[in-house]
């Protein structure tokens, strides 16, 4: 039978936590994983899920990782041959918080820096 959407979400976020790459990749389509492109990278230390619902093949989920900071990654799942995918992902911007000795020094998210930072 597979596994249910909680267990497919639970061990891609186990994967995440332990830094397996490859893993955590399973569990997403090549467009889903070009959603979180640029996103950076900073393996978590811990997860929590925060959201999950289902209904006939689809759902949602959203799970908070914390470590040196931390951020929700939101994704959509659809069930494709009797296997959990994640089919569309976001780390929303404002969802991200940044650990306390980065936003001490100035720190910020990626997604915030403007061309007049960079001269």
């Amino acid at each position: 039978m597979g596994e249910s959407l909680r267990e497919s979400v639970e061990a891609q976020a186990r994967a995440h936590v332990r830094g397996d790459d490859a893993a955590f990749a399973s569990y997403m389509t090549p467009r889903a994983l070009l959603q979180l492109r640029g996103n950076g990278h900073v393996t978590p230390r811990r997860f929590e899920i925060i959201a999950l619902s289902q209904g006939d093949g689809v759902g949602e989920s959203a799970v908070r990782y914390a470590g040196r900071g931390s951020y929700v990654l939101r994704q959509r799942w659809e069930k494709r041959e009797g296997v959990w995918k994640a089919i569309d992902a976001e780390r929303p911007a404002n969802e991200v918080r940044l650990s306390f000795w980065r936003r001490l020094f100035g720190g910020r998210v990626r997604d915030e820096v403007s061309p007049r930072d960079l001269t």
